[in-house]
């Protein structure tokens, strides 16, 4: 298959950090090499912080993991240009979110994309359209550490239902606003009564949106991990597919249980389980969306996050991304040339200041780049330079031997990259009358 590329894709999600390693013809997951997910717990350090930040401590064991990862990458010879990263919700909320992620990028260089909850939603979709056995009629359900999507194709776009509940923010609410505890000196909410779970899947239902008609009586595929709530619910159940009476039944067996006795159960059973504090806030969230939204029955499908989506999607997700961040931060350009000196017309370009500095930065992750002081120029000149430099080599190919070479060099790394900025591109307008940087 001449084709066949070898890629990684790394999802850094609230509750854990996830890497798929395959080879990949097309939008195809032909073989898959390496698969894993290893819990780090941003979303409860966060939620542990006094000042909305990540510590110390939790961001030396994201990159101490990432590491362990990447090496996996070497490993497998999968090359850097051919690693792609996604971050979730967490990492939108966290104060020093954005810092953490170029702190990956500058010791691990890996560039990290940190997605909305629709580009989640759309990447969670992939991922189960990927492994379901009816992709057309799929409707995706991907649960995190603080958030999650509910997702269902719609012509040629894709509804969704979305919630930020997620087993960090669930356990959050059972310590401080069941149980009247904080997190930091109840690190465990086990063991839960009767009535205080009967509160919990109350509150929860309180905090999510009407569920929407397109979900009432549905059947829903489920994407997780080992450690996901669907996973949990799969090892109590010892069935793939359930339905909300069956939920409520493993809810009720974890009652009075303390982390000591669940920590038994097959649920809590091998290699990188998350603590059994967690099971149960779990259980009660899954509980909550489908009586909620009324929906019939799940159906688990093991997956290593949305690792396999985004494997398979990254072409239309780096385009779609890239162009609509573009457009949202109104980067203008004004293209000069100047008389007399055609042979260097980027010399003729003048760039103007955009205002938003933290959506500068998220591009720059996206892209792999240094943060530095003249960071909207540098990103300026990479969108051009890239695209007038694959377009003149796609021209010049069939007829200069050294330019048939460079294609071949250039179009593993950047031919996903250079329509992207291609498409950006276009969306640029004129904005002469911004102060200059």
């Amino acid at each position: 298959m001449t084709d066949l590329r070898r890629r990684a894709a790394f999802d850094i999600g609230s509750a854990a950090t996830k890497l798929m390693i395959a080879d990949i013809a097309g939008s195809t997951v032909v073989k898959e090499l390496f698969a894993r997910e290893i819990p780090v717990a941003f979303a409860i350090d966060w939620r542990q912080s006094s000042d909305g930040n990540l510590s110390d401590a939790i961001q030396d064991k994201g990159l101490s993991v990432l590491r362990s990862l990447i090496a996996e990458c070497e490993a497998h010879g999968v090359p850097q240009a051919a690693r792609c990263a996604i971050a979730t919700e967490v990492f939108r909320q966290a104060g020093n979110g954005a810092d953490y992620l170029e702190k990956v990028l500058k010791e691990v260089s890996l560039p990290v994309q940190v997605l909305s909850q629709q580009q989640e939603a759309e990447i969670g979709y992939s991922t189960a359209v990927a492994l379901a056995d009816v992709p057309d009629s799929v409707i995706c359900w991907d649960s995190g550490g603080a958030s999650f999507q509910i997702t269902m194709r719609d012509g040629d776009g894709l509804q969704a239902y979305m919630g930020g509940l997620g087993t960090g923010v669930v356990t959050s609410i059972l310590v401080q606003d069941v149980q009247g505890q904080s997190l930091s000196s109840k690190p465990t909410p086990n063991p839960v009564s009767s009535g205080e779970a009967e509160k919990l899947v109350a509150q929860l239902k309180s905090r999510l949106d009407e569920g929407p008609k397109w979900l009432k009586g549905s059947k829903v595929t489920a994407i997780g991990g080992p450690n996901s709530m669907f996973c949990i619910a799969f090892e109590a159940l010892g069935k793939r597919h359930f339905n909300s009476t069956e939920i409520c039944t493993v809810l009720n067996s974890l009652i009075g249980q303390s982390d000591e006795q669940l920590s038994t159960q097959a649920f809590c059973q091998g290699d990188l389980r998350e603590a059994p504090g967690y099971i149960l806030p779990k259980i009660a969230l899954l509980l909550s969306v489908m009586e909620h939204c009324e929906i019939a029955e799940v159906h688990f499908c093991s997956a290593i996050g949305s690792c396999a989506g985004l494997l398979i999607s990254a072409r239309s997700r780096m385009i779609s991304v890239l162009a609509r961040q573009l457009e949202r931060l109104r980067v203008r350009l004004v293209v000069n040339f100047m008389h007399g000196n055609v042979t260097k017309p980027l010399r003729g370009i003048e760039w103007y200041r955009i205002v938003d500095r933290k959506e500068d930065d998220s591009i720059r992750f996206s892209l792999g780049w240094d943060r530095e002081p003249r960071s909207v120029t540098t990103m300026s000149q990479h969108a051009v330079f890239y695209s007038w430099f694959l377009l003149m080599t796609w021209v010049l190919k069939d007829h200069i031997p050294a330019f048939a070479q460079q294609w071949q060099t250039v179009q593993e790394p950047y031919l996903e990259l250079g329509p992207a900025m291609w498409v950006a591109m276009r969306a640029l307008q004129p904005w002469s009358k911004r102060e200059r940087k």
